[in-house]
């Protein structure tokens, strides 16, 4: 317990973020739920419903998860002590239960998509199937392993759910809108590849299902510079500027002189709520039932990559500013790019060699889900591996890993 006695701004600016985040996470539960409600009794589809009702739980978990961090600061700023509630240390229950619930779950799911009570069983299942895999994962990566006082870890959840995935978005936005600038300008200046681009500009209006546009995938990937430029775009670009970001929470506390076993816990956290923003998004916009539950499957590899990913960045950014070990902060960031990278490109070519022939195509097909499972246990290795190196030794001094202020 720690009671507070000088009122700090930053405490401040948290819990406005926060009570932020958790109203609009609420607010948008509660339009999202009355929308899936109107699909229900309007007769749509069923799918259709479900998606809505899958996006409102979503969004009232992000809610609920920024609520602790408004609780803790508005605690602090009324001088009040802060309990600190932690899971218990014997782990057995989660290791074992975790899986299994998830399983369970994604199990019922798969056996209702597609019947009439899908909007009714899928969307209470959606929050174990989504978020299972995650809690299981830092469960098992920061097992032993100390960050902070509670207002610390629950204020870099608030701030990953809310700043960061702001920040993002905004990226990938400025991104996008600079490349369709440089490729209008291309364009202008090859106005033969104008004429096929505009076609199929025209073409994706008027297309009812996927499988049209096929055909014109297939000769787009065809084009000289296409599936080089993409695999430069979503392999190295998008990987680079993500790990930069994900890890924003922990930008405003290297001040704190951060270990690098705290940095690497809060890279977890960042990772974690990265991966949940991003698997409420994706698996919500999903309608076809066989998809979904593979995605389902496959977001838990992405969980883990991006919590491997930025944990690794994490620990280089604490051991760089704490200890001025600037290479591993190279080689934390050039390991998550890497692996993050690798993992874009595999997934890429998993889905253009469907739309190609060739036997380099068939080879590629092949390989691509097997070097994602083989990405997927490298990450799973790291997390071991680091956990058990960073984990405090029994006869080592706490007072440098437990901040004074705890928060």
């Amino acid at each position: 317990m720690a009671s507070r006695t000088d009122f700090h701004y930053p405490t401040l600016a948290q819990l406005i973020l926060s009570a932020c985040g958790g109203l609009l996470g609420l607010f948008a539960a509660a339009l999202l739920l009355m929308v899936g409600g109107v699909y229900l009794l309007s007769g749509e589809e069923a799918s259709l419903a479900t998606s809505q009702l899958n996006l409102a739980c979503g969004a009232a978990v992000v809610g609920v998860l920024c609520l602790p961090s408004v609780v803790y600061t508005a605690l602090r700023l009324m001088n009040r002590p802060l309990p600190d509630w932690r899971l218990p240390a014997n782990i057995g229950l989660f290791f074992i239960g975790l899986p299994v619930l998830w399983a369970m779950a994604l199990a019922l799911a798969a056996v209702v998509i597609g019947k009439q009570i899908e909007p009714f069983v899928v969307p209470i299942a959606f929050p174990v199937i989504v978020g299972a895999p995650i809690v299981w994962l830092l469960v098992i990566a920061g097992r032993g392993l100390l960050y902070g006082g509670p207002q610390r870890r629950w204020g870099t959840v608030s701030f990953s759910l809310t700043g960061t995935m702001i920040t993002v978005l905004t990226a990938e936005l400025v991104l996008g809108v600079g490349l369709l600038f440089i490729f209008a300008i291309w364009l202008t200046a090859n106005p033969d590849q104008m004429a096929w681009f505009e076609k199929l500009a025209n073409l994706t209006k008027s297309v009812e299902t996927p499988e049209a546009l096929q055909p014109f995938l297939t000769e787009l990937f065809q084009r000289p510079g296409i599936i080089p430029g993409m695999l430069l775009l979503l392999a190295v670009v998008v990987p680079f500027m993500e790990e930069l970001i994900k890890p924003m929470a922990l930008y405003f506390l290297l001040g704190r002189r951060l270990t690098p076993a705290q940095g690497f816990i809060g890279g977890l956290l960042c990772g974690a709520c990265f991966a949940l923003a991003e698997s409420i998004g994706s698996m919500s916009m999903v309608t076809d039932p066989n998809s979904w539950v593979m995605l389902a499957i496959g977001r838990s590899g992405t969980a883990l990559l991006h919590m491997t990913c930025t944990g690794l960045v994490g620990w280089g950014l604490a051991s760089a500013f704490t200890h001025r070990r600037w290479g591993a902060f190279a080689r934390g960031l050039l390991g998550a790019v890497a692996l993050h990278g690798a993992w874009n490109a595999a997934a890429i070519t998993q889905t253009i060699s469907a739309l190609q022939e060739g036997p380099i195509w068939k080879v590629l097909a092949t390989a691509s889900p097997i070097l994602l499972g083989v990405i997927a246990m490298i990450n799973l290795f790291i997390l071991v591996k680091m956990n058990r190196q960073l984990q405090i030794r029994p006869d080592a001094p706490a007072v440098a890993i437990i901040d004074s202020t705890n928060a």
